[in-house]
């Protein structure tokens, strides 16, 4: 099966204003910047897969996509390749590995603000995993690396530089099953993440890595229209930077904050349960309008545990004293709606 197809995309960005020179001095009076950016990036790119049976249960898929990026000029070239072996009508194994391009923000790119010649972001991933399917379920264990080349860093002479680098390594699990009336599913994750980026000295967590996550959803099929389903979401607390205290600047007659080691402390970890109760029907030909189909009125509760989970952290003026902003679902919720089907 040979497949192959074109594409061309288009960004622009367009930043207009006065902004603050100093990032943590946002009093009156504070200094300010004119910034005027409206960098544009044209993206075409074109890709080809074969996907064909090598030897018995053993089949292939080859291809790869090419790109040009018209700031900074450069063509980027993208070889994929994955095995999959059919072991039995329930069990295959799958491996794959392959190369991905993504341009920087178009703001790192303006000529005036940016570096018109950073190059591409580049990712290179290897994945393994094995797969049991049956009409009872599903199993589904993948382990990945990902390394990461080119990633935006902060240069003295240039603004930005593409000399960054970093990875990804996780196993994700997931099992689904159904046993009468009840259906559900599991999946957790681990993904260890650690990048060099922006003004890191050096490789540290990614601001993006969480690294346990796991989700628990069931459904109970009560009669033929009474649903009653719920959600359970856990992961570890995402890294960040801590503020380790304060210095105080005469000049301005402010406070600036002293950072501690770039994400070397971690959120506390979340945690929530949704449950929902889901009533189905259908409504009869009436006038003009035919029979629907179907339709669901539900009654959803978000967070019904009452767990106050930390979006974030803010600090007093002087950064002696710090505060918890939890996020918006760390209250009780109670939801209602419907759809209508035809």
């Amino acid at each position: 099966e040979l497949s192959f197809g074109a594409n061309w995309r288009h960004r622009e960005t367009e930043i207009a204003g006065e902004f603050p020179a100093d990032s943590v001095d946002l009093g009156a009076g504070a200094p300010t910047r004119p910034q005027l950016t409206h960098p544009r990036v044209d993206y075409p790119g074109v890709y080809l897969e074969d996907k064909l049976r090598l030897w018995g249960p053993l089949y292939a898929t080859i291809g790869g996509r090419a790109d040009w990026a018209s700031v900074p000029g450069v063509w980027t070239l993208d070889p994929r390749g994955a095995l999959a072996w059919r072991v039995d009508a329930h069990q295959t194994f799958r491996v794959a590995a392959g190369r991905y391009h993504q341009l920087a923000a178009a703001e790192f790119l303006d000529p005036v603000y940016g570096n018109p010649e950073l190059g591409p972001l580049r990712a290179d991933h290897v994945i393994a995993g094995w797969e049991w399917k049956s009409d009872a379920g599903n199993v589904r264990v993948e382990t990945y690396r990902k390394d990461y080349r080119g990633l935006v860093t902060t240069d003295a002479a240039t603004f930005y530089a593409g000399t960054g680098h970093g990875y990804a390594r996780g196993v994700d699990v997931f099992v689904q099953g159904r046993w009468r009336r009840l259906s559900g599913w599991v999946s957790y994750g681990w993904m260890d993440s650690r990048r060099r980026e922006r003004d890191d000295p050096e490789r540290v967590p990614s601001p993006y890595g969480v690294e346990h996550s796991a989700t628990l959803v069931g459904r109970w099929q009560a009669t033929e229209s009474f649903q009653v389903g719920a959600r359970w979401t856990a992961t570890s607390g995402r890294p960040y930077t801590p503020v380790i205290g304060g210095a105080y600047d005469a000049g301005r007659d402010l406070w600036r904050p002293v950072y501690g080691e770039h994400y070397s402390d971690r959120m506390p970890p979340y945690g929530r349960l949704d449950l929902r109760v889901t009533r189905l029907f259908s409504l009869p030909e009436w006038g003009a309008i035919p029979a629907s189909g179907a339709c669901a009125f539900y009654v959803e509760g978000l967070n019904v545990l009452d767990i106050g989970n930390v979006l974030d952290y803010v600090y007093n003026s002087d950064y002696t004293s710090r505060y918890e902003t939890e996020s918006y679902f760390s209250r009780r919720l109670l939801v209602a709606g419907f759809s209508l089907t035809w």
